[in-house]
């Protein structure tokens, strides 16, 4: 059984929601957006450290959810925290909004390429968006040249500042 939930936000349409499938928790559109479209706004806190949950949004600042924050308050304010990572993805981090990469229908899975926005990965992972035959997601710091010429178009500022550092040998 799937098991869909989402809050509504004072003053706002509910642009996005979180969908339970198959044990997972995934952002899903609850209307279409077409390319260039923002998605929804990141809000949250800065933190110098990067977490599993935390999204780079500059060189040193990582955005994350409030302690304290219920779940409840997470589905409604903070549901960037439910964004799954693709190799292909159909969003993209511009500072804090996430903005469409390609029309996106009703009920699609939104989804971001974590090394667009993160240097190193704080739980590096094997990927699971099928598209990539499951290679490891570290982070931007570890790809070769190739592939961060692939991610240049999706890349956050505070990376394509520092395209050519520490390339792996």
């Amino acid at each position: 059984m799937q098991t869909f939930s989402t809050m509504p936000i004072a003053d706002q349409r509910t642009l996005v929601g979180v969908l339970n499938a198959h044990r997972e928790l995934r952002l899903v559109a609850l209307e279409s957006f077409d390319t260039g479209d923002v998605v929804m706004e990141l809000s949250g806190i800065i933190s110098r450290t990067a977490t599993r949950h935390t999204v780079q949004v500059g060189w040193s600042e990582h955005l994350e959810v409030p302690e304290g924050t219920s779940f409840e308050q997470k589905l409604e304010r903070y549901g960037w925290q439910f964004l799954n990572h693709a190799c292909h993805p159909n969003t993209r981090v511009v500072g804090r909004k996430l903005i469409a990469l390609r029309p996106i229908k009703a009920f699609d899975e939104l989804s971001f390429d974590y090394e667009t926005t993160e240097w190193q990965m704080a739980e590096p992972f094997v990927c699971r968006c099928g598209a990539c035959g499951g290679r490891r997601v570290r982070g931007f710091r570890f790809l070769d040249r190739a592939e961060r010429t692939r991610r240049m178009p999706l890349l956050a500022a505070h990376l394509s500042q520092r395209f050519d550092e520490q390339l792996p040998e």
